[in-house]
């Protein structure tokens, strides 16, 4: 079971790379320093409904049963309920994105559909960035060794600093460096996580 659950969070780990790479390579005008991952997908977009149905919804899907496995059969990490739900809002987010796509530009306001989407990512950050913080402090009293809780405490702390980034007008220019920054915390514990259960340290 550990086994099979940390190829799926391998997989999904590089899903979540691989995705956004591609659709921003696909999508005319479109930079990874300031452009948000949400506007590969944006209403109106050449490729919105592509971004939604092969990139959003399926790792928001993959992202959920991830986590809902591994509260579960991850005796590494402490198996709080209210943590890993934290942790899961990471693949709501996901999901809601693929329904309520941003507007173009990715605004603060806008249109419902954006603000809707807008709101389920600050869930998705706040989620995940409290989510790892507290899994690590709940690790220092659990079986996992000391570097694993500085890992998740400084993992969750760069999820949340981005958030803070992201909201900043100033650093309008480099959101998407940004986000990327909180995307790749999330994603490289998934996969570190996933790693230690093939090898057999989960």
């Amino acid at each position: 079971m550990l086994s099979l659950l940390g190829v799926l969070g391998v997989i999904t780990s590089l899903f979540a790379c691989v995705m956004p790479a591609y659709f921003a390579r696909k999508t005319a005008g479109y930079s990874s320093r300031l452009n948000t991952l949400s506007e590969l997908g944006a209403t109106g977009s050449r490729y919105q409904k592509a971004v939604s149905r092969f990139y959003f919804l399926p790792l928001g899907v993959m992202t959920i049963v991830f986590v809902i496995l591994a509260h579960s059969v991850v005796t590494l990490l402490p198996q709080s309920p209210f943590i890993w739900g934290l942790i899961g809002l990471v693949g709501v987010g996901y999901l809601v994105a693929a329904i309520f796509p941003c507007d173009q530009g990715a605004p603060i306001g806008g249109s419902v559909s954006n603000q809707i989407h807008n709101i389920a990512g600050l869930f998705e950050y706040l989620g995940a960035g409290v989510g790892l913080i507290l899994l690590g402090r709940e690790a220092v009293d659990h079986s996992a060794k000391p570097l694993m809780s500085l890992y998740l405490i400084l993992s969750g702390s760069v999820i949340l600093l981005s958030l803070v980034l992201l909201i900043l007008p100033r650093l309008k220019a480099v959101r998407g460096v940004v986000q990327r920054a909180a995307e790749t915390s999330f994603f490289a514990w998934m996969l570190t996580v996933s790693l230690l259960m093939i090898f057999g340290a989960g």
